[in-house]
């Protein structure tokens, strides 16, 4: 069922104007809640973190952005 539901939600948000990028969080965020429960909810800021603080993944949306 969530499988389904993510596609339309995210055509139903790109359609109400909602940036790509945050359409798709939303999504996500919304998914784990789902799946998982809210105590899931603190790992994503913390992946977030760690991702950010190594370089590789940092160095590939610098070099489109230069």
């Amino acid at each position: 069922m969530i499988l389904l539901s993510m596609p339309i939600g995210l055509v139903v948000l790109v359609f109400a104007n909602v940036p790509i990028a945050v359409a798709l969080g939303v999504i996500a965020a919304v998914a784990i809640v789902v799946t998982q429960g809210t105590y899931m909810l603190p790992n994503i800021a913390l992946t977030m973190y760690e991702v950010a603080q190594s370089f590789p993944p940092l160095a590939i949306p610098l070099f489109i952005l230069a």
